[in-house]
């Protein structure tokens, strides 16, 4: 999600702004950020799961919809919302994590009389996903920010039913360093996360 394209285009930018700064950003579980932010290991993390963790300060950034993303001759385009009901007979890509999206995953379709796909496949990066998506002319339930980098002539988005969505957060000590340029970059997200949070709002109600 946030950490293969947002984060990323967010530190380029920095980077190009600020040329003589050097940065770290490792990519691990919400749980291994938050306990290296916790150690004062980094000057912030962007998380998922914020749960445990008394000497990180949390603040939320986005929320994020569960979006199911399919192809366009599925005959799926004409509908405003997707149901568990409309997958049935149909390969999906479910996504499975070490964060809050298995829990959801399990919460949106495990259980329910309704959901028989014709195949079922998991994987645990979103861009995954996605790409196993159009590759295999299926529905992949996913985060939007993940969906609208893949549409195209032949994949679309709609929302999904029960209005999941994803908190991302940022995660810093509780006792922060008085002057860090990581201040800046933060900064620098705070404003690209309100921006981004107005257009997923936009179209989600479109």
């Amino acid at each position: 999600m946030a950490s293969y394209d947002w984060m990323p285009r967010n530190v380029a930018k920095f980077i190009a702004e600020n040329p003589n700064v050097s940065i770290s950003m490792p990519v691990r579980s919400s749980r291994q950020i938050l306990e290296w932010v916790a150690a004062d290991r980094l000057d912030f993390g962007v998380v998922l799961a914020v749960q445990g963790y008394p000497q990180v300060e949390v603040e939320e950034l986005l929320r994020i919809p569960l979006v199911c993303l399919f192809p366009k001759e599925s005959g799926l385009e004409d509908r405003d919302q997707i149901t568990r009901a409309d997958l049935n007979n149909k390969t999906v890509v479910q996504l499975r994590s070490f964060d809050q999206w298995q829990e959801s995953s399990e919460r949106i379709l495990e259980g329910k009389g309704d959901f028989q796909p014709k195949s079922l496949v998991e994987t645990y990066v979103t861009q995954a996903a996605a790409q196993i998506a159009k590759a295999s002319r299926g529905c992949a339930l996913i985060d939007l920010m993940s969906a609208l980098e893949m549409v195209d002539d032949t994949m679309c988005w709609r929302p999904f039913e029960g209005e999941e969505v994803f908190s991302v957060h940022l995660a810093r000590p509780v006792r922060q360093r008085r002057a860090s340029i990581a201040n800046f970059l933060i900064e620098q997200i705070r404003t690209d996360a309100q921006a981004l949070q107005q257009k997923f709002e936009q179209l989600v109600k479109a």
